[in-house]
């Protein structure tokens, strides 16, 4: 009984834990729009501490610095520091070379190429951060695609090859968040009793008890590796039901925790 209390209250604190990151951390978004000028819309429950842009080299795949070494094209950083930014909700959205109150701007906006590509970093507190490409095309600020350079390790040594990109980390995100309801499932299905009904257990104990030879014996210990095989099904079947309902209660709260279209 002890074991099974405490099993609970761990189950609640996990729920406590995972009902607080939906309501309070929600992934940085950067949505792009404008013409020859890039605005960018944030959403998100992070705060701003520092956006920078990067002209893509031509050869960026084969870079042997990061892209971050480069000079930016244009940078704000929060003040007083990185650390202490607004909500991104609350400024809304971007105008490139436009200062939002609260920032500076170490590297002052350079006139946007048409047709080259350009990196962007909003990097947040409190949530993670968002990055990607982006191009101006027939007047027209689009999102773009383009590979870079990143340390890693080959055969014990540092070497520069191709980064884990950055774009796609809304699906990774969303795996993450699919494992971490699978677990809290498991630990919220597992500690609820269950109750097998089989009566060839219950014969097979009876003639156990009757007759405690090896054949019985024998009888005895299938029927309860069978009603241990049942329990263990039912226990996934809650799980699943518990899945289902927890993603479903995570999707519904993001949506209404996103802001409205502007």
């Amino acid at each position: 009984m002890k074991k099974r209390s405490i099993a609970c209250l761990i189950s609640a604190l996990l729920v406590l834990v995972s009902t607080s990151a939906c309501d309070f951390e929600r992934p940085t978004k950067v949505t792009l729009s404008g013409g020859s000028t890039p605005t960018f819309k944030f959403s998100g429950s992070g705060n701003l501490g520092t956006f920078l842009v990067y002209l893509v080299p031509p050869s960026a795949e084969t870079m042997t610095h990061s892209i971050e070494d480069e000079t930016p094209v244009w940078s704000l950083v929060a003040q007083p520091d990185w650390l202490h930014g607004r909500p991104i909700e609350e400024i809304g959205k971007l105008t490139y070379g436009v200062i939002p109150k609260g920032y500076t701007q170490p590297n002052e906006p350079q006139p946007l190429i048409p047709g080259k590509i350009y990196f962007f970093e909003c990097e947040t507190t409190n949530a993670p951060t968002a990055q990607g490409f982006f191009q101006i095309d027939n007047g027209k600020t689009v999102p773009a695609q383009a590979k870079l350079n990143c340390m890693t390790t080959r055969d014990g040594k540092a070497v520069w090859g191709p980064c884990a990109m950055m774009i796609g980390t809304g699906t990774a995100r969303l795996l993450g968040q699919f494992g971490i309801t699978a677990l809290l499932a498991v630990a919220l299905s597992f500690p609820i009793p269950v109750f097998v009904h089989n009566h060839r257990f219950d014969e097979a104990v009876k003639n156990y008890v009757r007759n405690p030879n090896n054949d019985n014996a024998a009888i005895l210990k299938a029927e309860s590796s069978q009603n241990n095989r049942i329990a263990l099904t039912t226990h996934l079947e809650i799980s699943g039901v518990f899945f289902v309902l927890l993603n479903t209660a995570w999707l519904w709260r993001r949506r209404r925790t996103s802001p409205s279209p502007v």
